[in-house]
């Protein structure tokens, strides 16, 4: 059961920073990962044992319940995130995957000077330097634009 809460958790992580940043998604808390339930005894039907294998009982109980939340609450999560890539894939399909070249990154987003206008202006890629002849492949669905300066 250790290891299974392990596993849980380590999945919950990688559900958080990677495809719930990647898709812009808010993080569950650790707070909303848990589940917890309140009120009365669940498990009192294992009082009729004695003190000792009514304990054993309720903890495995307790342990068996939670994992079983945790799994349903990632399961929900994994839905949500299905949805969200679904409403969203045609954006996805433009998120570069890879390095387009072996060549060193030039510049990147943000405002610059403009080469011709002479004034900032946002840019909206990333500039990389490749030599004529070298592999520049398209990272997501996008274009190679070359531009010779």
């Amino acid at each position: 059961m250790f290891s299974l809460d392990t596993q849980i958790n380590e999945i919950a992580q990688k559900d958080n920073e990677l495809y719930r940043s990647v898709l812009g998604m808010e993080k569950l808390s650790y707070e909303e990962r848990q589940a917890g339930i309140g009120g009365t005894d669940p498990y009192r039907e294992f009082d009729v044992y004695s003190e000792s294998t009514s304990e054993l009982l309720k903890w495995t109980a307790s342990k068996i319940d939670n994992l079983e939340r945790k799994i349903g609450i990632q399961k929900l999560s994994f839905e949500e995130i299905k949805q969200q890539y679904n409403n969203n894939k045609e954006r996805m399909s433009h998120i570069p995957a890879i390095k387009p070249t072996a060549g060193i990154l030039l510049s990147g987003f943000g405002m610059r000077n403009h080469p011709i206008l002479g004034y900032p202006r946002p840019h909206n890629g990333l500039d990389f330097r490749a030599d004529v002849g070298d592999e520049v492949l398209s990272t997501g669905n996008g274009r190679c634009k070359i531009c010779r300066t």
